[in-house]
């Protein structure tokens, strides 16, 4: 069956959409960039301005800009500004997680991936084996069968 489109609520306005990955209608999406514009032009005027002093001046909801920062997106124009990570606290400019986080997670990844292909290697040779004990008369007891 072909791919069909994914149909979601917007999280903006609530209402139906066609998901293209921009994860919001295209209502929501056109006004969240004309946000996204009018922070830009303010922080590129503003260098040194605060996240609080960009609220005030641009009336731009707080969760709008800290979305900026956390695409890089502010960064762009020359506004460096730290948030904490989220899973250590440690401040960082970009993205959700700190590098040592993302090492530490895809470490453990690793580890898991490989402790699930072993298991599946093992199973696979436990059924090679059980398939040879049957094919030679031998029930899963390992009883010989008369």
């Amino acid at each position: 069956m072909a791919n069909l489109p994914k149909i979601k609520n917007c999280p903006g306005c609530n209402q139906l959409y066609i998901e293209t990955g921009q994860h919001m209608c295209r209502e929501c999406y056109a006004l969240r960039e004309e946000k996204a514009r009018v922070v830009i032009r303010y922080v590129k005027d503003h260098p040194k301005a605060t996240v609080e002093e960009i609220v005030e001046a641009t009336e731009i909801e707080l969760e709008v800009i800290q979305q900026l920062i956390k695409e890089g997106r502010l960064e762009e124009v020359g506004l460096k500004i730290a948030y904490p990570c989220s899973r250590c606290g440690k401040p960082i400019l970009r993205g959700k997680i700190c590098p040592e986080c993302k090492a530490s997670l895809h470490k453990a990844l690793t580890k898991v991936k490989a402790a699930i292909e072993a298991n599946e290697m093992r199973e696979k040779e436990r059924r090679r084996h059980l398939e040879f004990l049957r094919a030679e008369g031998v029930d899963s007891t390992l009883k010989k069968r008369k």
